[in-house]
């Protein structure tokens, strides 16, 4: 990854973000909460759900549609029906193609780091897939971000598997960048805290971080890592 770009940040679909951070729907969890941003909350999730999944339920009943479907399924096409937007600035007009197969690839690589109910790891990829399609289209340069093979290895070393591991990845990519992997392989080994290391960057190291650190946030909605220690 170049650090010389600064994480955009995008206006993604909060009612996708929102699933995609909370836990993976099943059969005594969360079916309820599908519906109910369907049909409650959020009138653009509807309307994609009509166009595109009705043939499966004609009721259009998200519940039903993720039963059949899966959720992993059911994910992974809205996120190419949003991929696609942001390519070609339309919806297509039926779903055909799989734009998510780089998310999920990417998803398995760090299956064995994180918990296996949530989609943090998809999120991240889908955020960096979004906005490496609107750098882009502002002809920013070398617009490509990727998440060095290196900065995976790193969550090896942590003891625990990691709930956020979305944030965590973000945080040993500008550690790994700014302080040396032979360095960050150590602290980690020694059980520092994410403050000590902060504390160990320069000052415009740190406005970086933190300036991408907000953009993520943003763009996913979600706010409380920056109030509560939840990392």
């Amino acid at each position: 990854m170049h650090l010389m770009i600064k994480f955009p940040a995008q206006r993604l679909p909060d009612y996708f973000t929102l699933l995609l951070r909370g836990d993976v729907p099943t059969i005594n969890n969360g079916w309820e909460r599908l519906d109910s941003l369907a049909y409650n909350t959020n009138s653009a999730f509807y309307a994609i759900v009509s166009k595109f999944f009705c043939q499966i339920d004609p009721q259009v009943r998200v519940k039903e549609i993720v039963k059949i479907l899966g959720w992993h399924r059911f994910r992974n096409q809205l996120a190419t029906l949003f991929i696609h937007y942001q390519q070609y600035g339309s919806y297509p007009d039926q779903l055909e193609m799989d734009l998510s197969s780089d998310l999920t690839i990417f998803e398995e690589k760090i299956r064995d780091y994180t918990l296996p109910d949530n989609s943090r790891a998809f999120l991240l990829a889908f955020y960096l897939s979004m906005s490496s399609l609107s750098l882009q289209d502002g002809n920013e340069g070398n617009t490509h971000l990727i998440i060095p093979e290196r900065t995976l290895a790193l969550l090896s070393h942590f003891n625990r598997r990691i709930e956020r591991v979305d944030w965590v990845i973000i945080l040993l990519i500008h550690f790994n960048e700014f302080l040396g992997e032979e360095n960050i392989l150590r602290l980690l080994q020694d059980g520092a805290s994410y403050q000590e290391i902060y504390q160990m960057l320069a000052n415009r190291e740190k406005r970086i971080l933190l300036g991408n650190l907000l953009s993520y946030g943003f763009s996913i909605n979600e706010s409380d890592v920056f109030i509560n220690d939840v990392i």
